[in-house]
C-alpha cells in the first residue's frame, strides 16, 4: 500500500471521528422530573401532670395522707387505727399539660370494706355515705364519726357504668356535657375537701367504746380515665 493511500485512510478515519463526535455534542433531547415531600409530625398525647398521688410507669400508684406528726403527705397505708383517731386524706388533683391534645376525664374511687365473713363495696357518693355517722341511715356500716368522702362539684355520677364524669351541670345528655380539657383549662381537683384553703377531707373514726369496729378494714382503689377529646363515643354514654 503507497504512502498515499494510507494518508488517504487516515484522514477519512479522523473525519468520521470528528464528525461523530460533532453528533454527540450537539444531540438534544426532552426530559421532565418532579420532586415532592411530605412531613408527619405525631401527637405527644395525652399529657397531664398528676398531684397527690405518687406515680410509676405502669400507671399505678398510691393515694396520700398526712401524717399527723410531721404533717407531711405519706403514703395510704395506715396499720392499727384505734377509736376517735384523726385521719387526713389528700385529694388527688391534676392539670393538663402544654402540648396536650384535648381529652375527656372520668373516674371512679371503689372502697372495699373486709370482714372475715365478706366484703361491703362503696363506689358512689351516696354510698360512702353510709361510713359516716353523720350521714348515714342504716349505723352498722359506720367506721367514721364524722367527714365526708365525696366527689366534688363538676363530677357527675353515670350509674350505667359507675364512673363519675367531669361535666358541666345541665339536664342534657350527659355526652353532650364532658367537659373537654386542654393545656388551658385550670387544674382539677377530685373530691370535696375541708374548706378551699385546704388540700384533704378530715376523717375521725368513731368515737365511745366499742369491743370492734364494724370492718377489718377499708381498701381505696382509684381510677382516673382520660381518653381523646374526639374519640369520646368510645365510653358510649349515648
Amino acid at each position: 500500500m503507497t504512502k498515499r493511500k494510507i494518508l488517504s485512510i487516515t484522514l477519512i478515519g479522523v473525519l468520521i471521528l470528528a464528525i461523530l463526535a460533532s453528533l454527540i455534542a450537539t444531540t438534544a433531547y426532552l426530559t421532565s422530573r418532579r420532586t415532592a415531600s411530605g412531613y408527619i409530625n405525631f401527637s405527644s398525647g395525652i399529657l397531664v401532670q398528676y398531684q397527690n398521688v405518687s406515680n410509676s410507669d405502669s400507671g399505678s400508684g398510691n393515694l396520700f395522707c398526712v401524717d399527723n406528726q410531721t404533717g407531711e403527705n405519706k403514703i395510704l397505708e395506715l396499720n392499727n387505727i384505734m377509736p376517735g383517731e384523726t385521719i387526713k386524706l389528700v385529694n388527688p388533683k391534676l392539670t393538663a399539660q402544654e402540648g396536650t391534645v384535648s381529652f375527656a376525664l372520668r373516674a371512679k374511687l371503689v372502697i372495699t370494706a373486709e370482714t372475715p365473713t365478706g366484703n361491703d363495696i362503696f363506689d358512689n357518693n351516696e354510698e360512702y355515705e353510709a361510713l359516716t355517722k353523720t350521714t348515714a341511715q342504716n349505723q352498722s356500716k359506720v367506721v367514721f364519726e364524722n367527714g365526708v368522702i365525696a366527689f366534688n362539684d363538676g363530677w357527675e355520677y353515670n350509674e350505667e357504668d359507675g364512673y363519675y364524669y367531669f361535666a358541666t351541670a345541665g339536664a342534657g345528655e350527659l355526652a353532650d356535657r364532658v367537659v373537654e380539657v386542654d393545656e388551658n383549662s385550670e387544674t382539677i381537683t377530685l373530691f370535696e375537701t375541708d374548706s378551699n384553703l385546704v388540700e384533704y377531707t378530715t376523717l375521725t373514726t368513731l368515737e365511745g367504746a366499742m369491743e370492734k369496729f364494724n370492718y377489718d378494714s377499708l381498701t381505696f382503689e382509684l381510677y382516673i380515665d382520660a381518653i381523646q377529646y374526639s374519640s369520646l363515643d368510645v365510653w358510649n354514654l349515648d
